[in-house]
């Protein structure tokens, strides 16, 4: 073996446990998806579910930055306006998810059991742009935008019964990010965009998900 076959092989052996270092320790394997960034199933998926639970659901915002918003100095948002951005944000994304996977067949269960897939689902680095007078609005300001802002989906699948992990979904959104131009910013198109990103993961997700009782 020559002295450079011999450093590129010395280079693969390093790298290969670095790579298997980037995979959660979970069991779960990487499937394609056409609309979310990231899909990982257990082997034993797609089991058969008849509903889903879907606990409390955590948002997580960034620190306060105005990333691409063109206006006038503002106040950053107070902790109660995080919290209240932060409740709205979680009830509209639960409500989009409800609502589309009871169309694909399932129920909702109000916790954990035989034939009941668990979905913890989470929001973070949530940013809102031009937040002036709260984390979700800009009123008595004029706010421009490019984006409304963005926020990362993270998902993960248990077995209502025996707990495993079987799902793993992550995917990062940017409301308006498909729009031309920049847009007048305030409470009502900050909700209105953020809740057409919440309506097009819940599509997502349920295109992810066997048919309610159904194991593929």
């Amino acid at each position: 073996m020559n002295k450079r076959l011999f450093i590129l092989a010395a280079a693969a052996l390093l790298a290969a446990p670095a790579l298997a270092a980037d995979k959660p320790g979970d069991g779960l394997v990487d499937r394609k998806s056409r609309n979310l960034d990231t899909v990982r199933t257990a082997a034993s998926w797609p089991a058969a579910y008849r509903a889903v639970h879907i606990p409390a659901i955590e948002v997580e915002f960034q620190p306060f930055r105005d990333a691409n918003a063109i206006q006038r100095p503002g106040s950053q948002p107070s902790g109660a306006d995080v919290k209240r951005a932060s409740q709205e944000m979680a009830q509209a994304l639960r409500a989009a998810l409800q609502e589309r996977l009871q169309k694909a067949g399932y129920e909702i269960a109000s916790a954990p059991g035989s034939g009941v897939l668990v979905l913890k689902t989470s929001l973070e680095d949530v940013r809102v742009n031009a937040p002036t007078s709260g984390a979700y609005a800009g009123a008595g300001q004029k706010n421009f935008v490019t984006e409304a802002g963005e926020a990362s989906l993270k998902i993960e699948g248990f077995d209502g019964a025996s707990r495993a992990k079987v799902l793993a979904i992550n995917d990062r959104g940017r409301p308006r990010a498909h729009m031309p131009g920049v847009d007048r910013a305030d409470s009502v198109t900050n909700r209105f965009w953020f809740q057409d990103l919440f309506a097009n993961w819940a599509d997502s997700v349920a295109r992810e998900l066997p048919a309610a009782g159904k194991a593929g």
